[in-house]
Order: structure tokens, then sequence, then C-alpha cells
């Protein structure tokens, strides 16, 4: 009964703390002013011009902080729950389940961490052109050209790994047909179907 409690508080935190993380990020006063759509993860797809992208970036920044404080409190809940259901049950199962779910909320604060003080991608390239003496014609250029190269390497990396799962693939695939060990084979053949299905996904 104490591990059931023990699970359900667990459950119940981390919901808590999602409901907050919302909540936080739908205030009607904190929304952006711009028509274009803020992500919290993802490239800026917005319009290329300094005006625009610093409107995004000082959303973007406040998304980030309630996303990384978010992890880390649900972290938290996560190991001091997983903690306690590990120091109040000798079952060698349950206290595996508990150890994975420390190291669950250890990671999940330490991800919500780097997020919360080092925010996303852009923070870099954001800050230094906020504290130049730049134009704001020449900011815009800066970030045309930089979101440009972006672009292009993004494209050519989702290529790179499109090519990369189809060999592996062909590869398993080729494995699986010359082996006869039946249990080697399946494995082949699921590794095969693994890769085919990451391949796909890079054509969207």
């Amino acid at each position: 009964m104490k591990k059931v409690k023990i699970t359900w508080l667990l459950i119940l935190g981390m919901n808590l703390l999602g409901d907050f993380a919302l909540a936080e990020s739908a205030e009607p006063n904190q929304v952006p002013t711009k028509q274009f759509k803020i992500e919290e993860t993802g490239p800026y797809e917005g319009p290329t011009t300094w005006q625009d992208f610093e409107s995004y970036m000082q959303e973007r920044e406040r998304l980030d902080q309630i996303r990384g404080l978010s992890y880390m409190l649900s972290g938290a809940v996560a190991t001091a729950g997983g903690l306690a259901g590990y120091n109040s049950t000798q079952d060698s199962f349950g206290r595996s389940v508990y150890a994975i779910a420390q190291t669950v909320g250890i990671a999940a604060m330490g991800y919500g961490a780097s997020v919360y003080w080092n925010g996303n991608e852009y923070d870099s390239l954001y800050g230094s052109l906020k504290g130049s003496s730049l134009s704001t014609d020449q900011k815009t250029e800066i970030i045309m050209r930089y979101l440009s190269i972006e672009r292009r390497e993004r494209e050519r990396d989702r290529w790179i790994q499109f090519g990369t799962s189809v060999l592996l693939a062909v590869v398993n695939f080729s494995s699986a047909e010359k082996e006869k060990d039946p249990n080697v084979k399946g494995v082949l053949q699921f590794l095969g179907t693994v890769n085919a299905v990451f391949a796909l996904t890079y054509t969207f």
C-alpha cells in the first residue's frame, strides 16, 4: 500500500507540474505580438528581419525558462519519489523501477537546467547581434544569411541521415537473406525494418 501511495503521489506531482507549465505559457498578457507561430523547439521559420527575429527570441526565451523550470521541478519530484520508493521496499523489481525513476528524474533536472540557463540554438547569435553596434539593416542581413545557411545545412543533414538509414536497412536485409540461424535472421530483419522506418521519416 505504501508503494502504491508513493507511485500515485509521483504521478500526481508530475501532472500538476505539467499543468503549471501549460498555464504559465497560456497567460493572456504574455502572448507574442507577431502573427507567426512561436515554437518552443525546432528551427526558426518566421520572417527574416531583425525586428521579427528579436520578437521571436524574446518570446522563445520566456518559453525556454518555463520549459526548463518545468523539467527541473518534474525531475525533482521523480527523483524524490524514486528515492522514497527505493527505500520503502525490498522487492528487487520494485527497487529497479524506483532506481530508473531516480535516473530519469536526475536526467530531467539536468536537461531542464540546460534549457533554463542556456536557452536554444539561436541564443548566441541573438546575444551577439543584440549587444552589437550594427544597424537594424545590418542585423537583418546577418539574420538572412545565417538562416539561409542553416536551412541548407539542415536539408543536407536530413539527406545524409536518410542515406545512412537506407544503407543500414539494405545491409541488414541482405545479411538476413544469407543468414541460416532463424533467431539471428529475425534480429537482422527487425533491424532492417527499423532503419527503413527511420529512412521514411526523413522524407517528410
